[in-house]
């Protein structure tokens, strides 16, 4: 996976950003093993399969870094209804996701 970014909004100590970045990172490859088991993809439908205890946002977050940073999902131009009835875009997985 490519170089995983913690957005750093609460200008945390360099030691708690690395921690941090860690655990980002982590979430980025449960979602992208999440991603690989279903095909097409939404924010609630990786949320609702996602073993760790972490907010929808942290979710969210770890589809842009996959879509925007490392390359490995991309939108399908589709949308499915969330887990709080608004729309949300589906993504499916990039070549660059099955190296």
């Amino acid at each position: 996976m490519g170089k995983t970014i913690y957005y750093n909004t609460t200008n945390e100590s360099q030691e708690q950003l690395n921690i941090l970045t860690e655990i980002a990172r982590n979430q980025n490859e449960k979602v992208l093993e999440i991603a690989k088991q279903l095909k097409i993809f939404s924010a609630s439908k990786i949320f609702i399969n996602m073993p760790l205890n972490c907010p929808i946002s942290s979710v969210r977050r770890a589809l842009n870094t996959l879509e925007f940073k490392d390359f490995k999902v991309k939108k399908t131009g589709g949308k499915t209804l969330g887990l709080y009835g608004k729309n949300e875009n589906e993504y499916t997985l990039t070549e660059a996701s099955m190296q």
